[in-house]
């Protein structure tokens, strides 16, 4: 397939960090897991967001398109094509990258045009469209009521999304490109580059398609948002802490943890811990948000139960909230022991509670 070329030059960086990063072993048995659905190959599963009812949204980057898995139907038949929802195409747009919820079942999403047929990152075509599902019955696939919220011709290229104030609507992007997060007000349609530092920029080593931010996650307690985010190129993890009446940080960008290889991840404070969704190591990792070492929770360089992880969601509703989800790439970005491919998928990992 020739579309992973592009990605052979946006992941120069992850040769190197495999060659040095020492990998913590997994404590404990490996957790009980399974797929809740996979998508046809090749489909690039690139983020999730996890509605209050225990239903999943996830959004595709190899198709303009968002989808609806229901966790305990999916999980019967996780390779049929019935038990995944088209909610919402977006062409002719090519892709959907970040998305969050802001007010209840009322989320946004990033919509531009990276394209893996022709070798393409969109820069500079992404938007944020409104996705409400207030109305929305997911029996007869009806009711959602999609909205373009704003262009951002001078952003790069788009990435994690995450919400930063539900009172204000206000979003932040991560710029992987420029290096950068942006942000937004979906009332009003407004933006603005919010910080754009060296911490968040791509190495300058890896090349001018290799990506720095990733995805971006946070913890607000009062008026400080606690921001996490991954730089991939760079393979850090950091945080800071930003002033949500200001919109300026009260402190310095800190690494979290160093030599690790992140695309997007999942905070889970009452743990004290983030799931990452490392990309080199095919693997799901507990870090601790005070820092230290991390654990490998599933997966590994040459598995195949998470090819190419993305992003990770926490379970919500009824029985799910001991389980995290984590979306798949298929190995497109790098096949596993180079030749291994699968569709992109969504797996449940329990945790223990």
């Amino acid at each position: 397939m020739d579309f992973l070329l592009l990605f052979a030059f946006v992941s120069l960086f992850s040769t190197a960090f495999a060659a040095t990063i020492t990998q913590p072993r997994s404590y404990g048995e490996t957790p009980e897991h399974h797929v809740v659905h996979q998508f046809p190959d090749p489909t690039w599963v690139e983020n999730i967001a996890v509605r209050s009812n225990g239903q999943l949204l996830v959004d595709i980057v190899t198709s303009p398109d968002i989808y609806l898995i229901d966790p305990p139907v999916s999980s019967l038949d996780p390779t049929s094509t019935k038990t995944a929802t088209l909610v919402h195409s977006f062409a002719p747009e090519l892709s959907v990258i970040g998305i969050t919820e802001v007010e209840h079942d009322h989320f946004y999403c990033i919509v531009g045009n990276l394209s893996l047929a022709t070798k393409n990152l969109g820069l500079g075509s992404y938007g944020i469209y409104s996705v409400n599902l207030q109305t929305y019955n997911s029996i007869s696939n009806t009711g959602a009521i999609i909205n373009p919220v704003a262009e951002l011709p001078q952003a790069g290229l788009l990435n994690g999304m995450t919400t930063l104030d539900v009172s204000k609507g206000l979003v932040i992007m991560a710029d992987s490109t420029e290096g950068a997060i942006w942000i937004l007000s979906v009332k009003t349609g407004t933006y603005s580059m919010l910080l754009q530092t060296l911490e968040m920029a791509p190495p300058a080593a890896g090349g001018p398609l290799t990506l720095g931010i990733n995805g971006v996650r946070l913890h607000r307690s009062g008026d400080i948002a606690n921001i996490y985010f991954s730089n991939q190129g760079a393979g850090i993890f950091y945080r800071f802490p930003l002033s949500i009446s200001t919109l300026k940080p009260t402190g310095p960008i800190v690494p979290v943890k160093a030599d690790v290889v992140v695309d997007d991840f999942a905070l889970d404070v009452e743990k004290g811990v983030a799931y990452l969704a490392s990309s080199n190591q095919n693997a799901v990792l507990q870090q601790p948000l005070d820092g230290g070492d991390y654990s490998i929770l599933l997966g590994g360089t040459n598995s195949t139960e998470l090819p190419g992880p993305t992003s990770v969601g926490l379970g919500r509703g009824g029985g799910e909230r001991g389980v995290i989800y984590v979306t798949t790439n298929g190995g497109l970005l790098a096949p596993i022991n180079g030749t291994y491919t699968e569709g992109g998928k969504v797996v449940a990992i329990e945790l223990d509670c």
